[in-house]
């Protein structure tokens, strides 16, 4: 047999075929040692450049703050493990962290409110570091505990939020790749996030601004009727006067004139000299009074009570007041509360069915002083106009509201009617 050996071609031997390419030099023996991290490493870039792009493609069409923070989720795991994200922003204050969606559960919210309290956030900004807390809550068998890296937002060196992601990592360093990542990919999606929440600060100042015009309008429409009220209150007064002056000439000059006939006149010219006294009381207070005083909140809504008890009764509904006892007064000023309690009947009115009834309560509970009103009509089958009117006169009760740093709740059930709760804080905090 003749061998031809022309051919030089050197073929590896097996243990070469199976290891990978390595940096480091074949040592005396002829062996090398199996290196993986320069492929995990060209893994890693290849999915971090892969996120970037998935990133600035796919975030143009998403309007959602929560579907971003999942999409930042999403490619965050081609690095790193990680559980979940929460984004946190600053309010106008800056004193809150408020998270930016409704899904961040009430364990994560408490630990933001902690490390806010014990000046770790306050800390984490001065220091422009992003660190990692410890979930001290305890975990399932099964599953891993979680830590929460804070990664801080800063924006023309002005701190703006938090990011908060759930990892089992436990350690990062500051120079790592998953550290750098992190922040690039915050970084990405933060401007998108800004711009929705400033779109939606603008679409409420836009909301406000509507709401002031029409409150505005109502305003000069009630000063005009106020002006109108006092002289249709002397011309019906006057006559009244003079009802009650000859029904008393007849009961004294003809005793043969029925007396429960004439005792019938006076007593129903009583009732209208009544409602014409509250009348003007309510249309001579001066709608320009911003003077803070102390005020009786059952007093107040006693008298306005009475003043539309006659147009609810027309209305086929009953009133009922449970007015607490001890109740302390309030900061305002009696044309504030009549302009709430004004929009609150407004607001009441729309949702008035064939007959019905109305509970006005009051209580002292935990430092508030809280106004109850329940009826008996459910406002959410309100639509078209009605449901345009409902707002507006709901966002005018809020506004007022703010202005008295209280709260408003709304509540409408078919099946229980609607109750409207008006929280008056006792304290008040001091203004410049």
């Amino acid at each position: 047999m003749k061998v031809i050996k022309d051919n030089a071609m050197a073929y590896s031997t097996l243990y070469e075929t199976l290891e990978h390419e390595s940096v480091q030099k074949v040592n005396e023996t002829g062996l090398r040692f199996i290196n993986t991290s320069a492929k995990l490493n060209k893994n890693k870039f290849e999915a971090f450049f892969t996120s970037i792009n998935n990133i600035n493609t796919q975030i143009r069409n998403l309007n959602d703050i929560q579907l971003i923070i999942n999409l930042l989720v999403k490619n965050l795991r081609s690095i790193f493990t990680v559980e979940d994200a929460h984004l946190f922003l600053f309010n106008d204050n800056s004193y809150d962290l408020l998270p930016v969606t409704n899904k961040c559960d009430r364990g994560i919210r408490l630990t933001v409110e902690a490390a806010l309290k014990n000046g770790i956030i306050n800390w984490i900004f001065e220091n422009k570091k992003t660190v990692i807390l410890p979930n001290l809550a305890k975990s399932t068998k099964n599953a891993p505990r979680l830590n929460y890296l804070i990664i801080p937002i800063i924006e023309r060196k002005q701190k703006m939020g938090i990011l908060v992601i759930q990892t089992p990592i436990s350690e990062l360093k500051d120079d790592s790749f998953e550290m750098k990542a992190v922040n690039l990919l915050t970084g990405l999606i933060y401007p998108k996030i800004a711009m929705i929440t400033n779109q939606d600060k603008v679409n409420e100042a836009i909301k406000e601004s509507h709401t002031y015009k029409s409150k505005l309008s109502n305003d000069s429409k009630l000063a005009a009727i106020g002006e109108l009220t006092n002289g249709i209150i002397e011309d019906i007064m006057k006559p009244t006067q003079v009802i009650m002056s000859c029904s008393d000439f007849l009961k004294n000059d003809y005793p043969e004139v029925d007396k429960n006939l004439l005792e019938t006149i006076n007593n129903q010219v009583k009732k209208i000299e009544t409602v014409m006294v509250r009348l003007a009381k309510f249309a001579n207070s001066n709608s320009n009074s911003t003077i803070t005083t102390s005020c009786n909140i059952n007093n107040e809504i006693s008298e306005y009570v009475d003043l539309l008890m006659s147009s609810i009764k027309n209305d086929n509904y009953e009133c009922i007041l449970d007015l607490g006892e001890n109740i302390p007064p309030i900061l305002s000023n009696s044309n504030m509360l009549n302009q709430i309690f004004s929009n609150l009947f407004s607001l009441i009115k729309m949702g008035f069915t064939e007959t019905g009834g109305i509970l006005i309560q009051t209580r002292f509970q935990s430092g508030d002083v809280l106004v109850n009103i329940f009826t008996t009509d459910c406002m959410k089958e309100l639509s078209g106009k009605s449901k345009d009117s409902f707002n507006l006169t709901y966002s005018m009760i809020k506004n007022l509201m703010n202005k008295h740093e209280g709260k408003v709740i709304y509540n409408s059930r078919a099946e229980n009617g609607t109750s409207i709760s008006l929280q008056f804080p006792f304290k008040r905090k001091l203004k410049k």
